[in-house]
C-alpha cells in the first residue's frame, strides 16, 4: 500500500469532511490521527465542534450546566484521564482488600477522594464513570462474559462502595445546607432518601421541580375557569378548599395516580411517579404538599415510623383540621390518631426519614444488599446525638458540617456537576475525618484439591436433605463443621444458600445442579470471590484462584454432564 498517496488523498479533503469522519472514532484514535502531521494536529486540537460532540457522548450533558474554563478537547482529556485513574484504583482494590476481614469503609477509599476533588467537575466525572462501570458490567454479565478485570462482579462490588461514600458525602453537605435554610420539605427529603439508597443512578432536582411545575400549571388551568375575576393569577379570590379540590382533580383524576402494589425503590422517585402514575402513598403526599405550597396553602405531612398522614386546617371554618386521603385525595375530618397519645405532632424531616426507612426495610424482609447497607448509613449520619457501641463511619459528618457550612455556603449554589473550592475542601475533609483503622488481615494458604473433594468452588449444588439450592464458596477436607454432623471422614463445603446464609454441608448431602443458572440475588454476597457466571459455574477471581488454584480442572470434568445455561437464564 502506498501510504504517502493515502495520506495525500486524505489531506486533500475539506476540513469539514475530515471532521465528519473523525466523529465516528474514539477520542484516543482521533488524537493518534492528529499526531500524524501538522495539518491534522491543527484540525484535531482546534476543532471545538468535534470535541463538543465527543464530550456529549462521554458525559450526559443534562447534568452539566456551567461553563468550562478550558476547551472541549481538554474536558474530554480530563474525563479519560480520570477514568484511567479510577480503573487503576479499582484493579488494585481486590488484591488489597480480599484478605481484609473488616469491611471496606470511608477511610479505605481515600485515593478516590483525591481523584474526585482535582477540579470543579471531577466529582461529577468520578460519579458518572463509576456508575457507567457498574451499568456496563451488569450488561456484560447478562451474556455470561468477563471481558476485563473491572467489568465483573468484583469490579461492581468495589465500585459501589466508592459510589456509596462519595454520594453520601455530597448528600450530607446537602442535608445540613437545606436544614440551615429551613428547606427540608417532604419533596427534598424524599429525593434525598432516594439518592442515598440508590447510588447506582443520579436523580436531578431540576427534573423534580419541572414535573411539579407541570402539575401546578394544570391546576392553574382549572382555576382560570372558576376564578371570579376571570384572571387565574388572583387565586386569593378563591378559597383554599376550592384550590385543593382542583389539586385533587389533577392528581387523582387527570393524572390517574394509583398506589403501587409493592414497595420498590424506584417507586420513591417523584419524576417516575408523575410520569407513570404509580408510586408510594408517601410520594403522593409529598407531591400534593408541594403543589399546594405553590398556591400558599399549608398542608402538613405528619410521619411516624409506621404511619403517616397529610393534614390541612380550614381557616374559614375555625381552623378545623382535615386529613387528605392519599388514595383518593378527598378531604376527611381528622380523627384522633392512635399514635399521637394526646400530643401534638407536626412535620419534621427526621421522622419522615425514619418512616421511609421503616417502609423500605420492611419491604426487603430478611434480604440484604447494598441498598440495605445504604439505609443503615442514613441512621449513622442522623444518629450524631447518640452513643454508638459499634463503629459509625459517619459519626463526625454532621457536627463538622454544622460548624463549617456558614451563611455564605448556604447562599451559594450546590450542584454535583460543579463544586466550588470550599465544597471540594469539605469533601476532602469528610474523607479524612475518621482516623486510620487497624485492619485485620487473614492469611491465604493455597489449598490443593484432593481427590476426595469431588465438587469445586463456584459450582451450583442441591441439598438433598433440606431441598435448597446453593453455591459452593469453599471446602474443607473434614466434616467437623457440617450441620447436621455426619459420621465418618468426608469433606464438607462452605455454601451460600438462597436466604443468604453461609452453611457447612457434608459432601454426602450435595448433588450438582445439572442445569445451572445465574442467581443474581446472591451475586452481591459472592462478588469478592467471583467474576461472573459463565453458563456452568461462577468463575473464581484472581485472588480466589490463589486460595483455590485447582478448581478449574474440577469444573472442566463436570462440563460433560452440565447443561450450559442460555444467556439470560437467571433465578432469584
Amino acid at each position: 500500500m502506498d501510504t504517502s498517496r493515502d495520506m495525500s488523498s486524505i489531506s486533500s479533503l475539506p476540513n469539514e469532511l475530515i471532521t465528519l469522519i473523525l466523529i465516528n472514532n474514539e477520542p484516543k484514535e482521533i488524537l493518534n490521527f492528529g499526531a500524524t502531521c501538522k495539518k491534522f494536529n491543527e484540525i484535531v486540537n482546534n476543532n471545538e465542534y468535534l470535541w463538543r460532540v465527543k464530550y456529549s457522548e462521554t458525559v450526559p450533558r443534562r447534568f452539566i450546566k456551567s461553563l468550562f474554563d478550558g476547551t472541549m478537547l481538554q474536558e474530554v482529556k480530563n474525563v479519560y484521564k480520570i477514568r484511567r485513574k479510577i480503573e487503576d484504583e479499582l484493579k488494585a482494590m481486590s488484591p488489597k482488600y480480599y484478605v481484609q476481614v473488616n469491611e471496606v469503609s470511608v477511610e479505605h477509599v481515600r485515593n478516590f477522594y483525591a481523584i474526585a476533588t482535582e477540579s470543579h467537575h471531577s466529582f461529577y466525572y468520578t460519579i458518572f464513570i463509576l456508575q457507567d462501570i457498574v451499568d456496563k458490567s451488569r450488561r456484560i454479565l447478562q451474556n455470561f462474559e468477563c471481558v476485563n478485570p473491572i467489568n465483573n462482579l468484583t469490579g461492581i462490588y468495589y465500585a459501589k462502595i466508592v459510589l456509596r461514600h462519595l454520594i453520601h458525602m455530597f448528600l450530607s453537605i446537602k442535608w445540613v445546607r437545606e436544614l440551615k435554610r429551613d428547606n427540608l420539605t417532604p419533596q427534598v427529603v424524599l429525593m434525598f432518601f432516594l439518592q442515598w439508597i440508590d447510588c447506582d443512578h443520579l436523580y436531578s432536582d431540576g427534573e423534580v421541580y419541572y414535573q411539579i411545575h407541570t402539575l401546578v400549571e394544570k391546576v392553574k388551568n382549572i382555576l382560570d375557569k372558576v376564578c371570579p375575576s376571570g384572571s387565574g393569577d388572583n387565586y386569593k379570590e378563591l378559597g383554599e378548599r376550592e384550590i385543593l379540590r382542583a389539586i385533587t382533580h389533577v392528581i387523582y383524576k387527570q393524572e390517574n395516580f394509583s398506589i403501587a402494589e409493592s414497595v420498590k425503590i424506584y417507586n420513591f422517585n417523584i419524576v417516575k411517579v408523575i410520569e407513570e402514575g404509580d408510586g408510594e402513598a408517601v410520594v403522593y403526599s409529598a407531591i400534593y404538599q408541594a403543589v399546594a405550597r405553590y398556591f400558599g396553602i399549608e398542608c402538613e405531612m405528619v410521619a411516624f415510623p409506621n404511619h403517616l398522614f397529610l393534614t390541612w386546617r380550614d381557616k374559614e371554618n375555625s381552623y378545623r383540621e382535615y386529613t387528605i386521603d392519599l388514595l383518593t385525595g378527598q378531604l376527611k375530618p381528622k380523627g384522633k390518631c392512635p399514635y399521637s397519645q394526646k400530643m401534638t405532632f407536626g412535620y419534621g424531616p427526621d421522622p419522615l426519614i425514619h418512616y421511609l426507612l421503616s417502609l423500605y426495610m420492611t419491604s426487603k424482609g430478611s434480604y440484604r444488599d447494598s441498598g440495605s447497607q445504604n439505609a443503615i448509613h442514613i441512621l449513622d449520619f442522623l444518629s450524631y446525638r447518640r452513643i454508638h457501641r459499634t463503629r459509625n463511619p459517619y459519626e463526625n459528618f454532621y457536627n463538622y458540617l454544622m460548624v463549617n457550612i456558614n451563611e455564605q455556603e448556604i447562599s451559594s449554589p450546590l450542584h454535583m456537576a460543579y463544586l466550588s473550592d470550599s465544597q471540594l475542601n469539605m469533601i476532602r475533609t469528610l474523607g479524612n475525618l475518621n482516623p486510620a483503622t487497624e485492619n485485620v488481615i487473614r492469611n491465604i494458604v493455597p489449598k490443593k484439591h484432593p481427590s476426595t473433594v469431588i465438587y469445586a468452588v463456584g459450582m451450583l449444588c442441591y441439598h438433598e436433605l433440606y431441598n435448597y439450592m446453593c453455591i459452593i464458596v469453599g471446602w474443607e477436607e473434614d466434616c467437623s463443621k457440617a450441620v447436621p454432623p455426619i459420621e465418618g471422614v468426608q469433606p464438607c463445603y462452605r455454601v451460600i444458600a438462597g436466604d443468604q446464609s453461609i452453611r457447612y454441608v457434608a459432601q454426602a448431602h450435595l448433588k450438582p445442579v445439572t442445569t445451572p443458572f445465574r442467581i443474581p440475588s446472591l451475586e452481591e454476597d459472592i462478588s469478592t470471590d467471583f467474576t461472573h457466571f459463565d453458563g456452568y459455574t461462577y468463575v473464581l477471581n484472581e485472588m480466589k484462584k490463589i486460595e483455590y488454584p485447582d478448581e478449574e480442572k474440577v469444573v472442566e470434568s463436570y462440563k460433560g454432564i452440565l447443561v450450559k445455561a442460555n444467556v439470560g437464564d437467571a433465578y432469584g
